[in-house]
């Protein structure tokens, strides 16, 4: 377990998957992409299933995220959304966060992701971290240049919206190359 200001993060686990599954179902959190929206919990459920093996076998993955003191409405030890970062090839790190609106504009987004680039750093300083958004997600590209992320790439998906992608350093060309074939 790993605890911020106002957060509680701990590994993912098949027993997160209904909670998790009502932030990443909730339509209000795919605006910016309403085809990625889990419309079934054997979605999250696999969604989880992968960041476990990623813990299993990096050491590090995506966190379950609940509140550490109330937030809002929202009272402590609620589980308000999954992030982190999780390991991908070419080597580096992707940088995620998705997090309940009942618990927007209070930092959380940005607590979680410097925590995230922290262990991230700490495990591995090797391995790049990096952040995909979409630009139709403004906010999500705000929370990764918080962190210090800065864009190294943008340009279109083949469903026509724009992907910007941010980083903690320079990229070389292959994990470019790599980054900018995953969409």
């Amino acid at each position: 377990m790993t605890t911020t200001a106002q957060l509680a993060l701990a590994p993912v686990a098949a027993g997160d998957v209904d909670a998790v599954h009502a932030v990443f179902a909730d339509p209000s959190t795919w605006t910016h992409l309403p085809s990625g929206r889990h419309t079934h919990p054997d979605q999250t459920a696999q969604m989880i299933d992968h960041a476990a093996a990623g813990w299993r076998v990096h050491g590090l993955d995506s966190w379950t995220v609940r509140l550490a003191q109330t937030v809002g409405d929202v009272p402590a030890g609620t589980v308000v959304g999954l992030g982190g970062v999780s390991p991908r090839d070419p080597f580096h790190w992707n940088l995620g966060y998705r997090l309940s609106p009942a618990v927007w504009g209070h930092g959380l987004a940005t607590e979680l992701a410097t925590e995230a680039v922290r262990a991230a750093h700490a495990h591995d300083r090797e391995r790049p971290v990096v952040a995909r958004a979409l630009t139709t997600n403004p906010a999500s590209i705000a929370v990764a240049r918080r962190t210090g992320l800065r864009e190294v790439l943008r340009g279109p998906r083949p469903d026509g919206l724009v992907r910007v992608a941010l980083a903690d350093r320079a990229l070389d060309d292959a994990t470019l190359a790599g980054v900018a074939a995953l969409g």
